[in-house]
């Protein structure tokens, strides 16, 4: 049986849960995955289907903290969105290294 229909999503790099934010929620996502070696997907963080949850998509979630796709105006890129707070970011990237020592003392 073969079907002509097609879903699209519009999401942001970052977007884990495909809620069209980009948020704690997927920060989760990304840190309960992290260093994922191969096969993960996009709903597992692999922003950029490379098969791992690397710094790399670390880095997309990031990027895109604080945005969604509701706040982009019509025709606009994803650098058009508000940028979150530098607070924020700073909370973030501290969480970030902690999991990344943690994860080097159990390597």
């Amino acid at each position: 049986r073969s079907s002509n229909n097609v879903k699209v999503m519009v999401t942001l790099p970052g977007d884990a849960n495909l809620d069209g934010k980009v948020n704690l929620a997927d920060y989760g996502i990304v840190l309960s995955n992290f260093a994922m070696t191969s096969g993960a997907q996009w709903n597992q963080g692999d922003f950029n289907y490379s098969g791992k949850v690397g710094l790399a998509n670390y880095g997309l979630l990031l990027a895109n903290f604080g945005k969604s796709v509701s706040s982009l105006p019509i025709g606009a890129g994803p650098m058009a969105a508000s940028t979150p707070e530098p607070a924020t970011l700073a909370l973030l990237a501290v969480g970030g290294l902690g999991l990344l020592m943690r994860r080097r003392k159990h390597a």
